[in-house]
């Protein structure tokens, strides 16, 4: 069992995006001295558009958080009021005023780039560079925190190596200026693709949207009333599968009092709704519709929207639910990932949008040939929305043993084999905001630091366990 010494550590925060801000809140509150070093001229990672430096990851213009603000926001900073989808810009503004409100900013080096870091006995040399001046320095840390987020470097399919057209990615997509009256192919899924899917789709003479298989899409506001995420829960996502009681719930076996009340609280939940809703008819009543709520979460007229500007429609339905099918049980494909937005559904039903399921196979000139047979001709711009690389360039590789997997550390967070380096921002949940696991770890590490908890004696053992029952307990 690993426990550090008693007290406040020296420690080094990368990145100051909101999983960075977070870290050095709630290192602070447990009385840490924290030094977290950011290349942008303003603390919000990619969320912050430098208008000077436009040539680096940011957020577009146009676009809306998938989850609201309720989620996505801090919980010792709660907006006011009923949910709402925040654009990416108000988003940007919540956490400078975080940085503010919490007088965080004293503790954050801006315009400060880690370029190394060095495991210096029981610590760690960290050597950063000014962006301004070009100037370097080099400090030593007690414990290194990682939090430069994942939405680095664009990743590029070698399946369009040859095309001889323009290429473009989605760290630097802006607006859909660029695309007016030109034919154009989107390659990936995603809320992000979705997005400049339909974007792009308006403005151009033609638009193919292509990606590996249908996604499952869940509206963002799918009763018209409410945001997803204030209506669904952990329980709705994850396909259980069969494992033994023991590694779901420890000590389930062997508590009969625990077994009774859980049997006992599921034949009560079946009788009630058996009873009321099915023998009674008891009319079903929709969520959201309080009268403190007056709009939904995007501010349009409650009761006709399913997601921005998009009505809420019997086409717009069966397309969705023409596609859960075809992406799930009857497709030999890959699955795909959920996508928390239908902002694109009207112009896939007017026809603006092609979509292509299957991928590109091959290309040559300005030509694409997809997986299915079908070809795109005289294409003039690719859009690449396929994700991006996780890398760490500052980090040398003698320093840690570890492949990569965030789920081969402990928490997503602690290397096992060298704790005084963790990773804040990488615990991902299914579905709702990396913001609130980036929270709950910083808490975890900032006790673990001052000595306020300890690391499983047998780290490794749970790590793996906690793997097994990620991959094959849920999917």
């Amino acid at each position: 069992m690993t426990t550090f010494v008693r007290g406040p550590k020296r420690i080094a925060v990368v990145g100051c995006g909101p999983c960075g801000l977070t870290a050095v809140k709630q290192f602070r509150d447990e009385g840490h001295e924290v030094v977290c070093f950011d290349a942008n001229r303003e603390v919000g990672g990619i969320w912050y558009v430098d208008p000077e430096d436009k040539d680096r990851t940011a957020v577009y213009e146009g676009g809306y958080l998938t989850i609201d603000n309720k989620l996505m926001c801090f919980s010792d900073d709660q907006p006011e009021g009923p949910g709402k989808f925040f654009t990416f810009q108000q988003y940007q503004e919540y956490l400078v005023n975080y940085s503010h409100k919490f007088d965080l900013r004293k503790h954050i080096k801006l315009q400060e780039k880690v370029v190394e870091t060095c495991k210096s006995g029981g610590g760690w040399d960290v050597t950063y560079r000014n962006m301004a001046t070009g100037v370097e320095n080099n400090e030593h840390f007690d414990m290194l925190v990682v939090s430069t987020g994942s939405n680095g470097i664009n990743k590029l399919p070698a399946e369009i190596d040859s095309f001889e057209g323009e290429v473009r990615v989605s760290g630097y997509y802006v607006n859909s200026k660029p695309f007016e009256g030109k034919r154009v192919l989107v390659l990936g899924s995603g809320e992000s693709a979705a997005d400049m899917a339909k974007e792009i789709s308006d403005v151009a003479a033609e638009c193919t949207w292509s990606m590996r298989n249908f996604p499952a899409v869940i509206p963002r506001v799918p009763n018209t009333y409410h945001s997803t995420n204030a209506l669904t829960s952990r329980c709705h996502y994850g396909v259980q599968k069969m494992l033994d009681p023991q590694d779901v719930m420890p000590g389930f076996s062997d508590n009969f009092l625990l077994r009774f009340f859980l049997l006992a609280g599921a034949v009560v939940a079946c009788l009630y709704e058996f009873v009321f809703y099915r023998l009674l008819r008891r009319a079903e009543q929709l969520m959201g519709t309080a009268a403190q709520r007056k709009a939904d979460p995007f501010g349009q007229e409650l009761g006709r929207y399913i997601d921005v500007n998009t009505l809420a429609t019997p086409d717009g339905k069966q397309l969705i639910d023409t596609w859960a099918y075809l992406g799930g049980v009857a497709s030999s494909l890959q699955p795909a990932f959920l996508i928390k937005n239908a902002a694109f559904i009207t112009n896939i039903l007017n026809n603006k949008l092609n979509v292509n399921i299957g991928g590109v196979t091959a290309c040559e000139g300005k030509t694409v040939t997809f997986k299915d047979g079908s070809v795109m001709r005289n294409i003039d711009v690719v859009m690449v929305c396929i994700g991006f690389k996780t890398e760490f360039p500052f980090l040398r590789k003698d320093d840690i043993s570890w492949c990569g997997d965030f789920r081969e550390l402990w928490k997503h967070s602690v290397c096992p084999n060298e704790p005084t380096l963790a990773f804040c921002g990488f615990a991902r949940p299914v579905s709702g905001g990396v913001p609130v696991c980036a929270e709950m770890t910083a808490r975890v590490l900032a006790r673990l630091y001052s000595g306020r908890c300890s690391l499983p004696k047998d780290i490794h053992a749970v790590v793996e366990k906690d793997r097994r029952f990620q991959r094959y307990a849920c999917r």
